[in-house]
């Protein structure tokens, strides 16, 4: 029969409907879900980042050592340290000899590369203290990078570079 009621008409329309419905739910569930895992390791790294500042500010070592592989490289106009031992020195070593430092990241970007579970953050960077006697504060400030590797369910920092651009204070007078 060529001729359908209005009612199997309407039946039809509805399932039609329903089925674009659901392929467009799926689509946005889809293109959400792979988002949300696109974005899993750029939470992780920001947490991580952040968790830089937060333990090294309140002098909170053992959280702050986590975040370096055994072999890391750091790299500044003062040195390079390599191994998380040596920058436990390194972090003790300012600790002792600059007591109210303050250290700052500033991240800017960070870029993964998901087949190698690498990543790599940039941004600006500030060091305060106060040197010796002084009654005011030196500050260094700069760029930074870090490249972080996902390793035991956990972003760590293989290497990093902090680069001053500027410094203020007596300590810039010692270089």
């Amino acid at each position: 029969m060529f001729f359908k009621t209005t009612a199997e008409i309407m039946n039809q329309a509805k399932k039609i409907s329903n089925f674009i419905l659901a392929g467009y739910l799926l689509g946005s569930f889809t293109a959400n879900a792979q988002s949300t895992v696109n974005a899993m390791p750029m939470t992780a790294i920001n947490e991580r980042s952040e968790l830089w500042n937060s333990s090294f500010n309140s002098r909170d070592s053992s959280t702050f050592y986590t975040l370096f592989d055994s072999l890391a490289v750091l790299s500044s106009g003062g040195g390079r340290w390599i191994g998380s031992e040596e920058c436990k020195r390194l972090c003790r070593g300012l600790y002792q000899k600059r007591p109210d430092i303050t250290w700052i990241n500033k991240l800017s970007k960070v870029e993964v590369f998901d087949q190698w579970k690498i990543a790599y953050e940039t941004g600006d960077w500030k060091e305060t203290w106060t040197e010796g006697n002084d009654k005011e504060k030196s500050q260094i400030t700069g760029k930074y990078w870090i490249m972080w590797r996902y390793e035991n369910k956990n972003w760590i920092i293989i290497s990093g570079i902090f680069t001053p651009l500027s410094c203020t204070g007596s300590y810039c007078n010692k270089k």
